[in-house]
């Protein structure tokens, strides 16, 4: 499997582009089972018709989840990334279940570390639905690799 960017190599501008992935009930009946986070608004379609939404909705932090893995499958940072550091997320709209959302990436910036095997790029993440209304949107920052400075320890296939 080939390795993503290095941070050298991303350019303030570049952006990409998910393939779209339906959300399902079954996933977020899932999730609130590994969350803990049972509220009726996720998993009650007879309460759920009662709340401003008038259905079930996926949990903000699911759509947030999903994001994270459309980056990771986009394939921009694997082997590369160091770790994610930061997060400022606004949740806009909710997904519903059956909703197809993909996910746009674009650098807004970059920086050198402190040390001089890794360095931070600053991207802008937007969650869209199949209907291209926003639904999630907001900064993410990561630690990069830089190229040609091992950091010394092994990166993971995973």
């Amino acid at each position: 499997m080939n390795a993503g960017k290095c941070f050298e190599e991303f350019k303030r501008g570049e952006k990409w582009i998910s393939r779209p992935r339906r959300v399902t009930q079954r996933q977020i009946d899932a999730f609130a089972r590994i969350s803990k986070d049972r509220n009726p608004i996720h998993l009650d379609p007879v309460f759920a018709r009662t709340t401003l939404f008038k259905r079930t909705i996926a949990h903000g932090l699911l759509g947030l989840s999903i994001a994270s893995g459309m980056l990771d499958e986009l394939g921009i940072l694997r082997r590369t990334i160091l770790a994610f550091v930061g997060l400022n997320w606004q949740f806009l709209a909710p997904i519903f279940p059956g909703d197809r959302i993909r996910l746009e990436i674009r650098v807004l910036r970059k920086r050198k570390s402190h040390k001089k095997d890794r360095g931070i790029v600053a991207l802008r993440a937007r969650l869209f639905n199949q209907e291209g209304c926003p639904v999630q949107a907001g900064d993410w920052t990561l630690l990069v690799h830089r190229k040609g400075r091992p950091s010394g320890r092994k990166i993971s296939e995973g």
